[in-house]
C-alpha cells in the first residue's frame, strides 16, 4: 500500500519541527506499507553533526526503512534508527484515504495511483544542492541509465571532493521509479513559496543527449512526492561506494560571468550551476582537440574578459589561462545548439 500526504503545501509550523532548523517533518512524506509489517517512510531519518565550527557540521540520512505494528485502532510506527515508537489512533483507512491523529494533529494521506508505461523517463537526472543560513549540503550529482555516478562536494556533506561510482541497476530503476510517481515532466518549471535564507534543489532531466526539463524548488514548495524522489538522491552518496576520485575540468566552479568568447568578439553565456555541472561532466570524458580557438576582446568592452576563460564555437571547449598552456576538449556536438530551449544566453 502506497500512501502519500494529500496537501500539496502545508503550514511550515507543521512542516518544520522545532528541534532542529530544517527537520522535515517526517509524517509530512508518506508510507510504503508491506505484509510482512516493514515500511518506508518517504521522508526518511536523519541524524546531525553539530560542531562548534559551523562549516564542519554534517547531516547524515539513514535511510527510510521502518516497522510497523497494527492493532485495532492503533498504529505504531517504530523509528528502528532512534530506537523510538510513535503512536497513532487511526480515525480512517479505507482502500483510498489513512487519516492518523496525534498531539491534536490529523495527518490525511490518499492512495498513490501511478501508471508505469514501462518507458524510460531519462538517460540522466542531475541535482544541485544549493546552499542556506545554516549548513544545507551544497553538492552536485548526475546519475545515468547505466548506473554511473557522480558526486561533487562542496559544502556541509560528508565528503567534500568530487568521485565516480556504479550504483548498479536495480538502484538505478529505484531511483527513477520514485521520480516517476511525481510525473516531473507535468511539474512547473519553478517553486518559490517560503521563508527567506532556505536552500534551492535544481533537478534536470536529460534523455536523447539534451535536456527536456528543469525544476528548482526553493524551500521544498514543490509537491511532496517530488521532493522525496529528489531528496533519495541528494544522500546517495552516503550510501555508494567510492570507485575513484576525480578532478572536473577547470573551467570555474561556476560560470557566473565566466568569459565565453566566438573567435571573433566577445559573447558571453552565462550557465546556471546545473548547466555548468552538466557540461563540464560531459567535458571530462570528451577528448582533447588540437584544435585551440582564440578570440580578440571587444573593442567596446576591452577589460570585461578575465584573465583565465573560456573560447568556445559549441562544440570544441578552449581552456585559456594566464600562465598555462591552453587546452581543447571536443565535445562531438554543439551544446549550446542541443539544448537551445533551456540555455538561451548567448
Amino acid at each position: 500500500m502506497d500512501y502519500w500526504h494529500e496537501a500539496k503545501k502545508v503550514s511550515y509550523i507543521d512542516k518544520y519541527v522545532n528541534s532542529y532548523e530544517y527537520e522535515l517533518e517526517p509524517y509530512q512524506g508518506g508510507f510504503i506499507f508491506y505484509d510482512d509489517e516493514t515500511c518506508d517512510n518517504k521522508v526518511g531519518y536523519w541524524d546531525y553533526e553539530r560542531k562548534a565550527i559551523r562549516d564542519s557540521s554534517r547531516v547524515i540520512y539513514k535511510g527510510n526503512k521502518s516497522s510497523y505494528k497494527l492493532h485495532d485502532s492503533t498504529l505504531n510506527f517504530v523509528d528502528i534508527f532512534n530506537k523510538r515508537s510513535n503512536k497513532f489512533k487511526i480515525c480512517k483507512l479505507t482502500a483510498d484515504t489513512l487519516i492518523l491523529y496525534r498531539d491534536s494533529i490529523s495527518f490525511r494521506y490518499v492512495k498513490m495511483r501511478h501508471h508505469d508505461d514501462g518507458k524510460p523517463l531519462f538517460d540522466e537526472v542531475i541535482l544541485y544542492s544549493s546552499g542556506c543560513y545554516g549548513y544545507c549540503p551544497i553538492n552536485f550529482i548526475s546519475l545515468k541509465r547505466n548506473g554511473e555516478f557522480v558526486f561533487h562536494g562542496l559544502e556541509y556533506n560528508t565528503i567534500n571532493y568530487t568521485f565516480t561510482s556504479n550504483i548498479g541497476k536495480a538502484k538505478f530503476d529505484s531511483v527513477e521509479m520514485a521520480f516517476k510517481k511525481s510525473t516531473p515532466l507535468q511539474l512547473n518549471n519553478s517553486y518559490e513559496d517560503g521563508p527567506t535564507d532556505m536552500s534551492t534543489t535544481y533537478i534536470a532531466f536529460v534523455k536523447d543527449g539534451k535536456i527536456i526539463k528543469q525544476i528548482s524548488d526553493y524551500a521544498y514548495s514543490s509537491p511532496v512526492e517530488f521532493q522525496n524522489a529528489y531528496r533519495s538522491l541528494q544522500y546517495l552518496y552516503q550510501q555508494v561506494k567510492i570507485k575513484s576520485r576525480i578532478e572536473l575540468p577547470s573551467v570555474s566552479r561556476e560560470l557566473y560571468g565566466e568569459a565565453y568568447l566566438t573567435n571573433n568578439k566577445y559573447h558571453p553565456i552565462i550557465l546556471s550551476s546545473i548547466e555548468w555541472f552538466y557540461l563540464v561532466n560531459q567535458l571530462r570524458k570528451s577528448p582533447f582537440s588540437n584544435k585551440i580557438l582564440k578570440t580578440k576582446a571587444n573593442s567596446k568592452a576591452p577589460n570585461e574578459i578575465p584573465k583565465n576563460y573560456v573560447v568556445t564555437d559549441g562544440r570544441i571547449f578552449t581552456l585559456q589561462y594566464e600562465k598555462a598552456k591552453p587546452i581543447s576538449y571536443d565535445l562531438g556536438y554543439n551544446f549550446f545548439e542541443r539544448n537551445e530551449k533551456f540555455i538561451k544566453r548567448h
